[in-house]
């Protein structure tokens, strides 16, 4: 399952790139280009928000489970 979701994921910001470029052009005489960019990383910030949030719904939890305990965070000097 997590490559699954590690493919999926590298195709979509892979596909993110050509589109985003596309947007820009097809835009251009329309908006200023720092307009189309702020658009544009909003629209991602929303998506990964709204998956996010389906992720957490849909398992409960937090995406990396990380468990915070005191003896993971004890650094030891090495001994010579």
């Amino acid at each position: 399952m997590p490559v699954l979701i590690l493919f999926v994921t590298c195709i979509c910001w892979g596909v993110s790139f050509p589109l985003g470029r596309a947007l820009l052009l097809s835009q251009e005489g329309l908006a200023s280009t720092w307009g189309l960019v702020s658009a544009s990383l909003f629209l991602r910030f929303i998506i990964a928000a709204i998956v996010v949030g389906w992720w957490i719904l849909r398992h409960g939890q937090a995406v990396s489970s990380y468990s915070h305990s005191a003896e993971t965070t004890v650094l030891r000097a090495p001994t010579c």
